[in-house]
């Protein structure tokens, strides 16, 4: 086990580079988090997503996050590109990305271990100008 310390953790959170946001349910629990890591220089981020109650899988709650994650990096941080690695596993996720609008960039070998084992993954990319035209869209339709 990891033993993180207080001043690790403080560099974390004060990170201006890397936004993190908790993702809360109707009744204001914490059921997961989203982060934007910011990489100033490409005017992107990688973006993580991951909502912990599995009981709440399917219920749209990620969709929703992502697209607030969205609307913060590409409106607020006026960003150019966020993209995501998404291992092969993990299929609602990957639909979730795609029905946003994310496109297939790549193929990762072997960059997640699950159960003692490695899966390839997705790395999936959006730009901003793909977002604003899907936007409006998006939020029409369940769970935007």
């Amino acid at each position: 086990m990891v033993n993180t310390s207080a001043q690790q953790w403080a560099e974390v959170f004060q990170n201006d580079d890397r936004k993190i946001f908790s993702v809360r349910n109707r009744d204001g629990e914490h059921i997961g988090e989203g982060q934007l890591d910011i990489e100033p220089a490409l005017v992107e981020a990688k973006l993580f997503l991951i909502i912990g109650r599995k009981d709440l899988w399917g219920r749209h709650y990620g969709t929703t996050a992502l697209l607030k994650l969205l609307d913060q990096a590409f409106w607020t941080y006026q960003l150019h590109r966020v993209w995501a690695d998404v291992p092969e596993y993990n299929k609602p996720a990957l639909q979730m990305f795609q029905q946003v609008g994310f496109v297939l960039e790549g193929h990762l070998r072997g960059t997640h271990r699950k159960d003692g084992r490695w899966y390839d993954s997705s790395a999936l990319g959006l730009l901003s100008d793909e977002y604003t035209r899907r936007r409006a869209r998006l939020v029409d339709t369940p769970g935007g």
